[in-house]
């Protein structure tokens, strides 16, 4: 672990961090994202609530070491989504070259 996750795993994570992640899990829009954010509630014995609207739970309830790993999940999640614009823009560029060419 770096100094930064030892800081946050010795502080209180603030209201407006939590906020955040509320935000950042209400933006994913992979429904795999969301299948491995339940996976780690279940491990962690976390308590949820569902309906048919979705699965809730309190993020005041986990601690400080369960919102770092939730952070870093959500971290490597938008990683990956940004990664994946990237490939895609980069596929679309190549494809318009690609047809370019051809019709010269």
């Amino acid at each position: 672990m770096n100094n930064i996750e030892l800081n946050i795993l010795e502080s209180t994570i603030t209201i407006t961090t939590k906020k955040n992640i509320q935000k950042n899990i209400e933006q994913l829009k992979n429904k795999n994202y969301y299948k491995q954010i339940f996976q780690f509630i279940l491990s962690q014995k976390i308590n949820y609530s569902e309906n048919s609207n979705g699965v809730f739970f309190n993020l005041n309830l986990l601690t400080n070491a369960q919102l770092s790993i939730l952070m870093n999940m959500i971290e490597s999640f938008q990683t990956t989504e940004l990664t994946k614009k990237n490939i895609e823009s980069e596929l679309d560029i190549t494809y318009n070259q690609y047809i370019t060419d051809i019709q010269k």
